[in-house]
C-alpha cells in the first residue's frame, strides 16, 4: 500500500473508520494506526468522515483515526444531521494543520447556512440535551429490536 501512495502521488484520502456502510463495521486500532503512519510517511491528508459517530449501541464509541494523529494529517469530520434532521445539513470538522485552508474554503461556501438553526443546534448540544436525545434514540432502537425478536419467536401467540 505504501508503494501506491508514492507512485500515484496521492494528496488526500477520504474514508470512514467507524460504522462503515453497509455492515456497520469499524476498523481495528491496528488498522487506524497504520493509516496514520502512512499519512505521516507520505504526507497525505486523511479526511475521516465520522458521520455515524453517535449511532453505535455500546457505551463507549470507537476512537477515530484522529486519536492517533500526532502530526495533524487527519481532518476529522462529523455531522448532527443523521441524528437530528437530514435537512439541517450541519456538521463539524477538526481540520488540524489544514484549518486555514478549510476556513478559507468555507468562507466562499457558507452563504446557505441557516444561522438560526445553527445556533439552536449549538445550544441543544451545549445544554446537554443532545446527549439525552441520543440516549432516548438508543433505548427506542433497543426496544424496537426487542419487540422484533419477541415477534420472531412468539409469532401468532402475540395476537
Amino acid at each position: 500500500m505504501s508503494e501506491q501512495f508514492s507512485k500515484r502521488k496521492v494528496k488526500a484520502c477520504l474514508l470512514r473508520s467507524n460504522f462503515i456502510d453497509p455492515q456497520g463495521l469499524s476498523l481495528s486500532v491496528a488498522q487506524k494506526k497504520t493509516i496514520v503512519a502512512l499519512a505521516e510517511q507520505h504526507q497525505v491528508a486523511i479526511i475521516e468522515d465520522d458521520v455515524y459517530l453517535e449511532v453505535g449501541f455500546s457505551k463507549v464509541a470507537p476512537l477515530p483515526i484522529k486519536h492517533w494523529d500526532k502530526q495533524d494529517w487527519v481532518l476529522w469530520c462529523g455531522s448532527v444531521s443523521k441524528i437530528l434532521a437530514a435537512d439541517y445539513r450541519l456538521g463539524w470538522c477538526e481540520a488540524g494543520r489544514f484549518s486555514g485552508r478549510y476556513i478559507e474554503y468555507l468562507s466562499g461556501r457558507s452563504l446557505g447556512i441557516n444561522g438560526i438553526v445553527h445556533s439552536t443546534v449549538a445550544e441543544f448540544i451545549d445544554t446537554g440535551q443532545y446527549i439525552k436525545h441520543l440516549a432516548k434514540l438508543k433505548l427506542a432502537a433497543q426496544a424496537f429490536d426487542y419487540h422484533q425478536v419477541i415477534r420472531l419467536f412468539l409469532g401468532e401467540k402475540l395476537r
